[in-house]
């Protein structure tokens, strides 16, 4: 475990962020390694897996809201050295959990017919999407077991260990996705719903790794039924933190079903490229991510301990290094873009349009940047609401662009990729002066001098 309110902020940035961004690209290789074997069985094949891809983003919007909360609670306790509060969070997370998984699936196999039926550019993707979503839902009982657990073990530094159980996890699912869709071995292909399986098993053998670790190695939480008992106060605090920054996912998935939707007269081929080059652009930006990750539970910790200088100091310095590391990405995925789609996708039209895709979005990887670590540091302060804002604002702006665009026959593929670049500047202009105004608003100090707090 980790005591982020002593010792020199660049080191805490760079030791932490480096399994963060192993344990992220390890959940992103669980989608990776799918679409990289679907995308061998075809075009339809691969929209449909893509398509489906927005409910899968849905059910980690969900968790996301247990587990910014919980994580969130137990940094600003844990740096205020409450250790009895960390564990009433604790036990009260992983009761919203258990509620909240059973709900989830429910839902999830009674809607997901009419959300694929809305998007999808033909009847084969929809039924290779629901081959796909009704074998993954399964593994959001294990997912929100894991956000309740992960949340606390982050939020008090422990992302060695997530990184270790993340890695052992998408190793298994790739070693069971060719299994399962290809039948290897087992000689009973299964397709799309092979892929979906084979997270669902992986996810469930990760919950249980990640038990065993938990119960041998933490020092401050303990499983205590009696403290299930709902405790208002927490269970409020946990969703008044949690909920902005799902809800700011879900906005995020509800972008990617407007131009699913735009795009659907340019045929499946771009659908599946759009799938594609999101995906990628996930993988992309893990770096940014794990910097921006890394400096949230550093500033919480400091947050709850009332150092409000070290606060400060962390967002310069995660942003000097989010800086430096998109605009490196920047080049390489501007200059050799083909290097990353030729590894999912045979198909020649798929590729040609995700290089386009990711040649224009390359340039605002740096914008990108910013808004991470302004979300991130939001959730540090306790406060989600306003890079919610920020979020609606963009959504609004991109819904109004293409609808427009859509009405306009002369309007091209590479018209709806230049929307996005531009509502992503301006969404990051924008969370940069809330998160200004938050900081007077919160600790009395202002964002515009760096006054690095090293020790």
């Amino acid at each position: 475990m980790e005591d982020f309110t002593k010792g020199k902020i660049p080191r805490h940035l760079i030791r932490s962020s480096m399994p963060i961004a192993i344990g992220m690209l390890a959940q992103t290789l669980y989608h990776l390694v799918d679409l990289y074997f679907v995308g061998q069985l075809g075009e339809k094949h691969l929209a449909g897996t893509s398509t489906a891809g927005s409910i899968v983003m849905i059910s980690i919007a969900l968790t996301q809201v247990l587990s910014i909360g919980t994580s969130t609670l137990i940094s600003h306790s844990f740096g205020a050295k409450n250790i009895s509060h960390c564990n009433d969070v604790f036990n009260q997370s992983l009761m919203l959990s258990f509620i909240a998984s059973f709900i989830v699936l429910l839902t999830g196999y009674l809607t997901c017919n009419t959300y694929l039926t809305f998007i999808a550019a033909d009847r084969y993707v929809v039924e290779f999407g629901k081959e796909y979503i009704y074998w993954f839902l399964p593994s959001i009982l294990f997912q929100f077991y894991n956000a309740s657990v992960g949340g606390a073990m982050r939020s008090v530094g422990m992302f060695h260990t997530l990184a270790l159980i993340s890695t052992a996890t998408v190793i298994m699912n790739a070693l069971l996705s060719p299994l399962l869709i290809n039948g290897v071995l087992t000689g009973s292909p299964l397709g799309v719903a092979g892929a979906g399986l084979a997270t669902t098993v992986s996810v469930a053998l990760g919950a249980l790794m990640t038990t065993l670790v938990f119960i041998r190695n933490n020092q401050h939480f303990s499983i205590i039924p009696v403290k299930w008992i709902p405790m208002k106060s927490i269970i409020v605090r946990i969703f008044s933190i949690g909920i902005p920054a799902g809800l700011e996912l879900a906005f995020l998935i509800i972008n990617m079903a407007i131009i699913y939707w735009v795009i659907q007269r340019f045929g499946s081929s771009s659908q599946a490229a759009f799938g594609l080059g999101s995906k990628i652009l996930q993988a992309i930006f893990l770096p940014s991510l794990a910097i921006s990750y890394a400096a949230s539970t550093i500033a919480a910790q400091n947050y709850g301990a009332k150092d409000y200088l070290r606060v400060v100091s962390t967002f310069w310095f995660a942003l000097l290094f989010n800086c430096l590391v998109m605009a490196s990405l920047t080049l390489i995925c501007y200059s050799a873009p083909s290097f990353f789609t030729s590894l999912f996708s045979n198909e020649v039209d798929v590729i040609d349009i995700s290089i386009i895709f990711l040649k224009i979005n390359s340039l605002c990887f740096i914008a990108y940047g910013v808004i991470y670590l302004c979300s991130s540091f939001f959730q540090a302060l306790g406060n989600t609401w306003p890079s919610l804002l920020s979020k609606c604002l963009a959504s609004a702006i991109l819904f109004l662009s293409v609808i427009y665009f859509d009405k306009t026959s002369s309007v091209t593929i590479d018209n709806i990729w230049q929307i996005q670049v531009l509502v992503c500047f301006i969404q990051a202009i924008f969370s940069f002066f809330l998160l200004k105004r938050e900081i007077k608003i919160r600790m009395g100090r202002r964002l515009t001098i760096f006054r690095p707090a090293t020790a």
